[in-house]
């Protein structure tokens, strides 16, 4: 309960420099708390069930650090790469599911959500789109499998599964 409370803490105090000191902020500031709450995940997480066989299927890890930084992909990368040290460890396959930035945020209407802060300005979702697709012309963490997410839901979910079976 300690480390979730610390965690729920520091993200709202990032929310907070985010939405008003942002463009303040160095590219090793901004990527603090991302890269504490992606090394609290994979030492609570990834290793702990890696150490007892079980596999990890995860919806975001190291290129949605890369993508929502808004700084140069280059530099991030080395700022997590270098901070996580000898615990960084690549994943087997990373599903990349592209969609559209305007069918994203009609996605996110549908569902009745709000959106998070990346969520908020067609820009926002935009560049991030933009920097996902400068990512994957050359991955730099293992197999990227690219699925067509403007399909319906199900149909997506299904060709991860074949793929996955095929690996297994």
């Amino acid at each position: 309960a300690k480390s979730a409370t610390f965690w729920y803490q520091a993200r709202n105090l990032f929310n907070n420099l985010i939405t008003h000191s942002a463009s303040k902020l160095t590219p090793l500031e901004y990527q603090i708390p991302f890269i504490a709450d992606g090394y609290e995940d994979l030492k609570e997480t990834i290793i702990s069930k890696e150490k007892r066989g079980i596999s990890i299927f995860q919806p975001r890890y190291r290129m949605s650090t890369l993508a929502y930084s808004g700084q140069p992909i280059s530099i991030v990368k080395d700022i997590v790469d270098s901070s996580l040290g000898s615990l960084k460890k690549t994943p087997d396959v990373t599903y990349f599911i592209r969609i559209k930035p305007e069918t994203s945020i009609q996605r996110l209407k549908d569902s009745g959500k709000l959106p998070d802060h990346f969520e908020k300005k067609f820009e926002s979702v935009k560049r991030t789109y933009e920097a996902y697709e400068e990512i994957i012309k050359n991955p730099p963490y293992g197999e990227i499998v690219i699925i067509d997410g403007e399909r319906p839901v199900g149909e997506v979910a299904e060709d991860i599964i074949a793929d996955l079976e095929k690996k297994i």
